[in-house]
């Protein structure tokens, strides 16, 4: 009698969690089957543009200068050699045939910069992107 009992306790319970299992049915979770996935649409729209390559400088191969800058070329221009004159300026001469050197790339890059820096920012003042490039550079390093 005690094992009729038993069976009558436990039978119905097992009947319950065999709904809930991953053996079909439409009852309860079936967790052994995949989760569905988002379907992704891309939306078609314009091939964008290849991006340009900078390339050097014939002049001075140590200045690389954006070609999809917007700057006017006197700018543009002027920002090499101001750039080069940094260089030079930033350099440490260790012997003589070095320092002469030093002060010759200074001499060249750096002369009259102080003025052409002044003449543009005068020349291009309601040029916003033109006053922003010339921002960076000190008014007076000659």
């Amino acid at each position: 009698m005690r094992v009729w009992g038993l069976l009558v306790v436990l039978l119905p319970g097992s009947l319950a969690l065999a709904g809930c299992g991953g053996n079909g049915g439409t009852t309860g979770t079936n967790y052994s089957d995949t989760p569905p996935m988002a379907e992704i649409v891309a939306t078609p729209g314009e091939t964008p543009s290849p991006t340009p390559t900078p390339t050097p400088s014939p002049q001075n191969a140590m200045t690389m200068v954006d070609p999809a800058d917007t700057l006017p070329a006197d700018v543009i221009a002027f920002k090499q050699k101001r750039d080069a004159c940094e260089r030079w300026m930033d350099e440490e001469g260790t012997d003589e045939d070095r320092k002469k050197e030093i002060a010759d790339g200074i001499s060249e890059n750096c002369t009259g910069t102080d003025a052409a820096l002044a003449a543009l920012k005068e020349k291009h003042a309601g040029e916003i992107d033109v006053q922003r490039a010339l921002a960076q550079y000190d008014s007076d390093i000659e």
